[in-house]
């Protein structure tokens, strides 16, 4: 087994400090620790110690330089594969302070690098690359979309992290093939495909190995049924324009949505209720909680919108008119048994999948990004809840046994309507992950909502947007 971890006790060990690990015959494991009883440490030691291993491999050879090519030490597959592993173990370790211990993520970052010197090679490279204007950002190819080498977003939530850092560690929307994400035009490297047997599975970046992996069937039910040649034809249609996110907060009540009447807006789940109250439609319709779609079916059926769209779970529960689109819904996010378990990831491929993050919102934005929206308005996301102090729980579902405080209209989640614990850490996670996918390609999430306490996004008066 390499990087260590050779014997059970080990292996015990890690798994009581809350890891779950991917299973790899070629590549699994963390490291063994030179000192001390084996993995009794906290997480920023697991991520120290993958930055040491990072650093071995990163040392770029005398005769490179900045005007490029690069000749490094190793063969390219080498980079990759340690440079996937570092993110691995980034990941695992936040993994292991997702479950509303924000105070955790500070015990990784103080773990991690303060300079890009760990990574040197990396560094100078990405220098000459923005100055021919191409992108080329150290990046995990473990998931490669089919033939056409299309990544999706995907951040190690480590929470705030030093901003160039995370840069190197989160992905870009780019087509490239796995040998050229280091510029290296010397030495020998094993020849590996880089496109997946499977159209939605990739092989994996250091063995080739293509077989699909057990919890994918986990993460995305139904997947087959997704109405991915009608979403195509939507790519880009809205390219340039701005678009308007409408959540179902208490502020909704507070602005005039007469205005919104020549915009593009997406609305969610019970907006119907505002359309008996205000008269008001949104152009663009999504559900995704469970709980909503089968307590409101005839109303979702009924709602009647430019285009409504749906995941696979739900293409028995509603007709496929011409007007509906069911989209393949990645659960990963959701899945304990998922390496991707709370692992924030962004879509900008919505005919191939979406990511859940906690909240339809964040659906709301892969369409968005995916049709081609430049600017984004948020309106209605209070993000804030209140339990009432009369209710049911069972688990994460929560059974109303009053009126809802924590949306615009009394009955949206009111008496016998059950919903989820928000869990609004996880929440923002999300919101980052998208903050960052936007404004690296150029685009733009504010927040138009009047109050709240969702401060990640720049924000903007609703009302001097129509002036």
């Amino acid at each position: 087994m390499r990087h260590g971890a050779e014997d059970w006790d080990c292996w015990q060990r890690m798994m009581r400090k809350g890891y779950y690990f991917e299973p790899s015959r070629w590549d699994g494991g963390f490291y063994r620790q030179k000192r001390g009883s084996m993995v009794r440490s906290l997480s920023k030691y697991h991520v120290a110690e993958a930055a040491k291993m990072y650093r071995r491999v990163s040392e770029r050879s005398e005769r490179g330089n900045s005007n490029g090519p690069y000749e490094f030490i190793y063969p390219t597959w080498v980079y990759q594969g340690i440079s996937s592993y570092y993110q691995r173990a980034l990941r695992f370790a936040a993994m292991a302070h997702m479950s509303g211990d924000l105070d955790g993520f500070n015990e990784i970052v103080d773990g991690m690098p303060g300079s890009l010197e760990m990574c040197d090679a990396l560094k100078i490279s990405t220098k000459t690359f923005v100055k021919q204007g191409v992108e080329r950002f150290l990046s995990n190819t473990d998931e490669v979309i089919g033939t056409t080498n299309r990544r999706m977003f995907k951040e190690n939530a480590t929470g705030e992290i030093n901003e160039k850092i995370r840069d190197i560690l989160s992905e870009r929307p780019l087509k490239a093939n796995i040998e050229n994400f280091f510029p290296v035009l010397q030495g020998k490297s094993r020849s590996r495909k880089t496109t997946a047997r499977s159209g939605s599975v990739a092989p994996n970046a250091s063995t080739g190995h293509s077989k699909v992996p057990s919890y994918v069937k986990l993460e995305e039910s139904n997947a087959q049924l997704a109405d991915s040649d009608r979403l195509k034809k939507l790519q880009n249609i809205h390219a340039g324009e701005r678009v308007f996110i409408v959540g179902n907060g208490p502020s909704l009540n507070k602005i005039d949505l007469s205005k919104l009447e020549n915009e593009y807006s997406i609305a969610v789940n019970g907006i119907f209720y505002k359309t008996e109250q205000s008269g008001y439609k949104p152009t663009y319709y999504v559900v995704e909680d469970t709980s909503v779609f089968k307590e409101n079916i005839p109303e979702i059926i009924a709602y009647d919108v430019e285009k409504k769209f749906f995941p696979t779970i739900y293409s028995k529960l509603h007709p496929h008119d011409d007007n509906t689109y069911f989209f393949r819904m990645n659960r990963g996010f959701y899945e304990p048994k998922s390496p991707n378990y709370c692992v924030p990831r962004f879509s900008t491929d919505f005919a191939e999948r979406a990511y859940c993050g906690q909240s339809v919102t964040f659906i709301n934005l892969q369409l968005a990004f995916y049709m081609g929206f430049t600017e984004v308005y948020l309106i209605g996301m209070d993000f804030s809840y209140v339990i009432p102090k009369n209710f049911e729980r069972k688990g994460d579902i929560i059974t109303s046994t009053d009126d809802d405080p924590n949306h615009f209209h009394p009955d949206y989640f009111g008496k016998g309507k059950t919903w989820k614990d928000p869990k609004l850490d996880r929440v923002l996670a999300n919101y980052q992950m998208a903050k960052l996918a936007y404004e690296t390609s150029g685009r733009k999430i504010y927040n138009a909502t009047a109050g709240g306490k969702l401060e990640l996004f720049e924000r903007r008066d609703f009302d001097s947007l129509f002036k």
